[in-house]
């Protein structure tokens, strides 16, 4: 006659189904944690592979490098962050990637590459707030603003928040210094164009006066008075025409000999 199963000896089987159970199954976040952990591994393989690239291309000659050769790199890095967001090597990943923008838009002259450093710098302050390259990231786009895409009102900006952000931070008196020269440069750029105003206003001045009809050389001009004065010592004549002519001085000798004998007759010499 079979035995019937007493409670104590369903448990037991039941504990023991569950401990095979975990020997040949582990657990799910056992699992998860070896997977995290291999792709930091594949992170940092991936890190030092990008690494390699970025210092080949750094010794290439600028004027050699193209487009897609530092896209080629950029795309290194950005694996490094695919592969593991939560590696020690993604946030600078995500810096090198900025760099690598920056020197490509100022290199290729292309503000639209430009703007995409700044967005690079903007999502790895998004992504890593409390990253050691936070500081330098927001005091680098306000940077790229003023020196390079000549936007003095973003750069301001940029500026205004790292000192409030970071008013104690050593790279504070840069962002001062730097919005010093925004004032600078705006004020002078200001200047310049009041200074074109006013020249497009002094054109269009001389354009709307009436021109003067020019007058013949040969036109006669008419005498409208004499007047004359003596003197001991001179004669002077003033002749007023009625229009402007051309005219040439010179000495009468012998006339004013004349005159000087009449003179100092008349005057008892």
């Amino acid at each position: 006659m079979q035995k019937r199963a007493t409670p104590t000896r369903i448990a037991l089987r039941l504990t023991l189904l569950l401990a095979l159970a975990a020997v040949v199954c582990p657990p799910a976040e056992a699992a998860k944690s070896r997977s995290r952990q291999s792709r930091k591994q594949q992170a940092l393989a991936q890190f030092q592979t990008a690494e390699k690239q970025r210092e080949a291309l750094s010794g290439k000659p600028t004027a050699q490098r193209t487009h897609r050769d530092y896209e080629k790199v950029i795309q290194a890095y950005w694996r490094v962050y695919r592969l593991s967001p939560a590696s020690p090597k993604a946030h600078e990943s995500l810096q090198a990637m900025a760099e690598l923008k920056t020197d490509m838009g100022r290199i290729l002259n292309d503000p639209n590459i430009l703007e995409a450093a700044i967005e690079q710098y903007h999502f790895l302050r998004r992504e890593y707030p409390g990253s050691r390259n936070r500081w330098n990231a927001l005091l680098t786009v306000g940077l790229i603003y003023l020196e390079d895409l000549k936007d003095e009102a973003r750069a301001r900006s940029a500026f205004e928040e790292f000192l409030k952000l970071y008013p104690q931070h050593t790279l504070a008196e840069k962002a001062q210094a730097a919005l010093v020269e925004v004032d600078k440069r705006v004020a002078a750029r200001k200047q310049r164009e009041k200074e074109l105003e006013q020249e497009k206003q002094t054109a269009k001045s001389v354009r709307a006066a009436p021109s003067e009809p020019a007058k013949s050389p040969d036109e006669t001009a008419l005498v409208t008075s004499i007047r004359h004065w003596t003197t001991p010592d001179y004669i002077r004549v003033a002749i007023d025409l009625g229009n402007e002519v051309k005219y040439e001085a010179g000495r009468i000798t012998a006339l004013l000999g004349r005159c000087a004998d009449h003179r100092a007759a008349e005057f008892g010499g």
